[in-house]
């Protein structure tokens, strides 16, 4: 092999070798949506101490829950009903009315959850009442870290009877 060939050849296969390094972060950025793990921030959203929350009174609370959308990350505003129904017991009820999306508040005056658009109501417990809903408000897992209450956003699939989580998630 001549001196020139030998140098095409190195030089060849160096480009490749860098080529292949430089690749890899590239390839791996544009496969991450499609696998099905990950360590992204925690599902689990802080709302307050027990104490915030008054016995058997909703009390509606905001939190920022992180959208993946195949390549694309925004964090949406997201909120939800919680129930203090015991001394360490906490239901936590979607706002999401479960007929079409609309956002459902508390009447107190009715003592129901009511969907302002479709006359749907709800009880405390978040149980179907009346109007066109086919279900009750959708529960939202809950856990208590200490004395703080902790919530796991699922969005839930409306106009339909029975419940499911849009997207896969796992209720």
């Amino acid at each position: 092999m001549d001196r020139r060939r030998f140098l095409s050849l190195t030089t060849a296969a160096a480009s490749a070798v860098t080529g292949v390094l430089l690749g890899i972060p590239l390839v791996g950025r544009l496969l991450a949506p499609l696998s099905s793990g990950g360590s992204g921030p925690s599902p689990w959203r802080a709302v307050g101490t027990l104490k915030a929350f008054g016995l058997n009174t909703p009390v509606r609370v905001a939190f920022p829950v992180l959208v993946q959308d195949g390549w694309v990350q925004k964090t949406t505003q997201q909120a939800a009903w919680v129930v203090r129904t015991g001394e360490k017991a906490v239901r936590v009820l979607s706002t999401v009315c479960p007929h079409l999306g609309c956002s459902v508040n508390w009447k107190a005056e009715h003592d129901e959850f009511a969907c302002p658009c479709h006359d749907s109501g709800f009880s405390k417990d978040g149980a179907r009442q009346h109007g066109p809903a086919r279900r009750g408000l959708d529960e939202l897992p809950v856990r208590l870290v200490g004395d703080q209450v902790e919530i796991r956003w699922l969005e839930f699939e409306p106009g339909i009877e029975e419940r499911r989580t849009v997207g896969g998630s796992e209720a």
